[in-house]
């Protein structure tokens, strides 16, 4: 091949090198300073930051600075990675890798294969009613220097294994159904990718990278959103299970980097601690002598009174490096707090004595009345969000009559049963449903029977992010790699007015909270870590360059 370099005159010589246009990008547009506008590809959602060790300033001129700042030009010493593919200047370091900057001042490209893939199967057990995913797996590193601009040399490059990581687990999968004989897991039920039925994989890809890449945050069981909705059913959005912190050192060359891991947190199995009280009162019930005749006898017992307080553990939906390349977390916990009682009465009404051939029957009158109450708490780097309390209020009564033993006709009233409940919580407007007595998504359960009438209970969802309550579905989710949102889902699709409404309540980042209240489906933001801006929009896709 012919050779087209030509050696370079010393005046004529580049003194700056590298990508000079910065700020926000909407849509795929960047707007420079000077209002020209400028289309760049693939940039939105992830930002990550690359510092490279002992960089001094830029060497640049007063009057250079200013023709600089004329062309829409900033030279700055770190450099900006854009989307989950890690874009910079034209080039695509891809999902599956990073930078990382050596002490010596060596740029290295480091790729993991077992990165973004559906590879990391569920073994189903021997009855296929669920499986296993691998306890430990093998990871490989490809090593190669990066930003060399030399046509002639190869590469510097290595592959460093590390053998039988543990992943946090064995991980159970979720139910698997067989397609020949039942129908398939709802995709809002999933906590792993897959197709409802036999097939599910445990995704693993990188959740952010500290400043200089020497330490990287997988999570085993991330999926690939970029924004706060929910992504479609063959993908999801997965309930992270466990993370794993790579840890790399050397430079010099490819042979002298060295890689180790470890698990950098867990995902909570603890159960909700459950403290409850309760107390009771008798009724009387009809009882007969030997003799035909009737009287009172205290043989029933009915709630009188009961209180019950659920407290769920922090579950972790994701982490980032702050600042200071120390890991941050974002959790939820949950309070549930319920208060109720029970009322009755009951009087004889008609003839007490089947020997006289009467009709008689206890009238029964069972009145319920409980408040239950639910508080979410989201912290984030330390940042708290405040998110509205769910109020659930029910009052409930119920007539019903008991033929007394050996009456000669059940000529009675038919039993009557009404219930009123009322529900506020995230978006801010009360639901009443009256004469229903149906659950709401499992939240509290109004029975028809006794005193069982208005219990309440939570069991907090793992789906869509992670959940801290299910009748309006607080929950915390991954937007990218240094942003979250709060959302909410009001779904009272089998209520007398029907409605589906999505609410973000609130988007972070390292710098705490924006409380948002809007009914949207989705949202965007995306995280500046150079500059320390939040950039957040309910339509337009974002990104940083």
């Amino acid at each position: 091949m012919e050779d087209k370099r030509l050696p370079s005159p010393a005046l004529g010589e580049p003194r700056l090198f590298g990508q000079p246009y910065h700020g926000l990008v909407v849509n795929g547009e960047l707007t420079l300073s000077t209002g020209r506008k400028i289309e760049v590809t693939g940039v939105s959602g992830d930002c990550y930051i690359v510092r490279v060790p002992g960089r001094p300033p830029v060497d640049i001129t007063p009057l250079e600075a200013v023709r600089e700042a004329a062309s829409g030009r900033e030279w700055r010493t770190y450099a900006l990675l854009s989307g989950r593919d890690k874009h910079y200047g034209g080039m695509t370091i891809g999902a599956d890798a990073w930078l990382y900057a050596a002490p010596d001042g060596t740029v290295w490209r480091i790729r993991c294969p077992q990165l973004d893939t559906t590879l990391v199967r569920a073994v189903p057990d021997p009855n296929f009613d669920f499986g296993w995913f691998p306890g430990t797996l093998d990871f490989e590193f490809h090593v190669e220097r990066f930003g060399l601009i030399d046509g002639d040399a190869a590469p510097d490059s290595a592959v460093v294994v590390v053998a039988a990581q543990d992943l946090g687990g064995p991980i159970q999968s979720d139910t698997l159904r067989d397609p020949m004989t039942g129908e398939k897991v709802p995709a809002e039920l999933r906590r792993f990718p897959g197709d409802g039925f036999l097939t599910q994989w445990m995704p693993i890809n990188i959740e952010d990278v500290s400043s200089s890449g020497d330490r990287c945050l997988f999570c085993c069981n991330r999926s690939r959103e970029q924004s706060a909705a929910n992504l479609p059913p063959q993908l999801g959005r997965a309930y992270p299970q466990s993370w794993l912190e790579v840890a790399v050192s050397g430079g010099g060359s490819a042979d002298q980097i060295v890689i180790a891991m470890s698990v950098a947190r867990q995902q909570s199995q603890a159960y909700p601690s459950v403290t409850s009280s309760l107390s009771h009162g008798t009724w009387p019930v009809w009882a007969q002598y030997s003799g035909g005749s009737f009287y009172w006898r205290d043989e029933e017992t009915v709630i009188s009174g009961s209180t019950r307080a659920i407290l769920v553990p922090p579950r972790t939906a994701g982490g980032f490096y702050d600042a200071d390349d120390v890991i941050q977390w974002a959790e939820l916990s949950a309070e549930i707090r319920f208060v109720g009682s029970a009322t009755h009465s009951a009087e004889m009404v008609g003839t007490s004595s089947s020997a006289a051939g009467g009709v008689g029957y206890v009238a029964r009158h069972v009145g319920v009345t409980s408040t239950s109450t639910a508080d979410v708490t989201i912290a984030l780097a330390g940042h708290s969000c405040s998110v509205p309390q769910l109020r659930i209020e029910s009052s409930s009564s119920r007539y019903y009559p008991e033929l007394i033993d050996g009456a000669s006709s059940p000529g009675y009233p038919p039993e009557t049963f009404h219930v009123s409940v009322t529900v506020s919580g995230a978006f801010g407007t009360a639901f009443n449903a009256a004469d229903d007595w149906h659950a709401f998504e499992g939240a509290f359960v109004v029975g028809a029977t006794g005193s069982d009438i208005g219990v309440f209970d939570v069991d907090p969802s793992v789906v869509n992010g992670v959940c801290g309550r299910s009748v309006d579905n607080v929950r915390l989710v991954r937007m990218t790699n240094k942003t979250y949102a709060v959302m909410a889902r009001w779904d009272l699709s089998w209520g007398p007015a029907p409605q589906y409404q999505e609410m973000v309540i609130a988007v972070g980042g390292p710098d705490g909270w924006v409380i948002l209240n809007e009914r949207r489906l989705d949202y965007h933001a995306s995280y500046n870590p150079g500059t320390g801006h939040l950039a957040r929009s309910s339509t337009d896709g974002l990104g940083w360059v």
